[in-house]
């Protein structure tokens, strides 16, 4: 309300301007005559009124951001002919201009900023997003926030097959030696070593609540070292076995 108020006081006096009157007339203009344009003055424009936000202010419209990315309505771009609407959508320019706020960037949920970016095919601005959420990571955040935060990317690391930032992010993140060892022998295509190590590895730790995340890598390491060693017997049993 507050917050509303300012803005309709702060227009109601510009727009008695002449200047602010053409200026705002042309790229009006401009906005209806070219998407692009239309686009990149949205993203600066929000970045900056974002950033000259206060905190408490910034705080309050997380929230309905979040419910204004997660409209069903957005799909409906997506079925545009010649998938024009995938190329190019409301989502990904709401994202990118989130992307480009360099102050106290809204802190949306990393599964809605995942789902968007696979969805919307803005992949590289959602891992952008969620890369920064993760360097910006402080000693007093939550547990629960850092593993969605990096399972998030893991998943669109795994979507893109970038296994190498799958691999590196993971390392970061590590919380035993063997999975830093197992990684280290992956890098240099020993297979064979990995699949023993990664063996040990979930024997020793099978009763350990704290590395579920990690026993999930795991396993799909040793997938990965069977698949490379030709071991599709074992691989077909141990299908049937999940089954």
């Amino acid at each position: 309300q507050r917050l509303m108020e300012r803005q309709r006081k702060f227009l109601a006096s510009a727009s008695s301007l002449s200047r602010f009157q053409s200026i705002v007339g042309s790229l009006q203009e401009l906005s209806h005559a070219d998407a692009g344009t239309a686009i990149e003055m949205w993203n600066q424009l929000f970045s900056s009124i974002w950033n000259g936000l206060q905190e408490q202010d910034k705080t309050r419209l997380v929230q309905p951001l979040g419910r204004l990315l997660s409209q069903s309505y957005h799909r409906y771009q997506l079925q545009l002919p010649a998938g024009h609407g995938y190329r190019r959508n409301v989502v990904q320019t709401l994202l990118c201009s989130i992307s480009k706020c360099c102050v106290s960037a809204p802190l949306l949920p990393p599964e809605l900023i995942k789902y968007l970016g696979k969805t919307f095919n803005a992949w590289h601005i959602a891992i952008d997003i969620l890369e920064r959420r993760f360097w910006s990571i402080q000693d007093n955040t939550r547990t629960e926030e850092i593993n969605s935060i990096t399972s998030c990317l893991n998943q669109l690391y795994d979507e893109l097959g970038d296994q190498e930032s799958r691999n590196g992010l993971r390392r970061m993140t590590a919380t035993t030696t063997d999975t830093l060892i197992t990684l280290d022998l992956l890098a240099l295509r020993q297979y064979s070593q990995a699949q023993e190590c990664l063996v040990t590895t979930m024997s020793k730790n099978v009763s350990t609540p704290s590395h579920h995340d990690e026993a999930y890598q795991w396993e799909r390491d040793w997938i990965t070292c069977a698949k490379e060693l030709g071991q599709w017997h074992v691989l077909k049993e141990y299908g049937q076995s999940r089954d």
